[in-house]
């Protein structure tokens, strides 16, 4: 698939975290897909970058936009998932 191609995921956005207790200690995000898989996904990845548009979703279901590249998921947009939204209705009680 080429990197251009805008896609919508769906899944749960959660973090580790990269090189713990050294001055390099950065959260890198991923979505869980609802089929259990994980893909890494950014809005800049920038090294040591904590993601501050990420952070206010972290442990919610969510929508996000973007393409992908060679490495991550570049999110475009991301919003909480509606439980009206095709591919968001799993129900993981709450």
């Amino acid at each position: 698939m080429p990197a251009s191609d805008v896609q919508t995921l769906h899944g749960f956005l959660f973090a580790k975290l990269a090189a713990i207790g050294s001055k390099s200690e950065t959260p890198i995000y991923y979505l869980q897909h609802f089929d259990d898989s994980e893909q890494r996904i950014a809005i800049d990845a920038r090294p040591f970058n904590d993601e501050p548009k990420l952070r206010p979703y972290l442990a919610t279901k969510v929508t996000v936009t973007g393409t992908q590249g060679p490495e991550y998921f570049h999110v475009g947009s991301i919003t909480r998932c509606a439980s009206d939204t095709h591919g968001c209705g799993i129900n993981w009680g709450g």
